[in-house]
């Protein structure tokens, strides 16, 4: 395994950040936290099948697609994204979305906090495993194509 952070430090220099509009670290056996700061310009991104606890995506706020499916998530801190389209948690343990934007639309705008928890019904019985299941709302996050939440069983 190898630490996320360090990784993405050693592989994306601070300066080369802004201008990435795509980023891949899907199956790299990154471990632990990982925040992405200074890369204003991704739109997709993917860090699926890692081993990631903690994800913060500080300054991703024009976001489209993001795939975090298959890591032991708990915590995710994801800006106001008006334009996120696909947002697949599949296989994670979402207890808490913290939405980094102090914008009215925002699911609660008191804390700038989704949390859910069990039962999840509502969504589907799939997410079975994971804690986040609503909240995700169209004015939350401009989410209006895919949102896969759950855990495998």
């Amino acid at each position: 395994m190898v630490n996320a952070q360090e990784w993405l430090d050693q592989n994306y220099p601070d300066e080369t950040r802004n201008q990435i509009k795509e980023l891949d670290v899907s199956g790299k056996s990154l471990e632990g936290s990982l925040k992405l700061s200074g890369f204003t310009s991704l739109q997709k991104f993917d860090c699926s099948s890692n081993q990631l606890t903690k994800l913060s995506l500080a300054d991703t706020g024009n976001l489209v697609d993001l795939n975090c499916s298959n890591n032991p998530l708990a915590n995710l801190a994801l800006p106001y994204s008006p334009n996120l389209n696909s947002f697949d948690c599949l296989g994670a343990n979402l207890s808490k979305v913290d939405n980094n934007s102090a914008t009215p639309t925002c699911p609660n705008p008191a804390t700038n906090t989704i949390t859910v928890t069990a039962p999840y019904s509502s969504v589907n019985s799939s997410s079975s495993g994971n804690n986040l299941a609503i909240g995700l709302g169209v004015s939350g996050f401009g989410l209006v194509g895919l949102l896969s939440i759950g855990a495998f069983v």
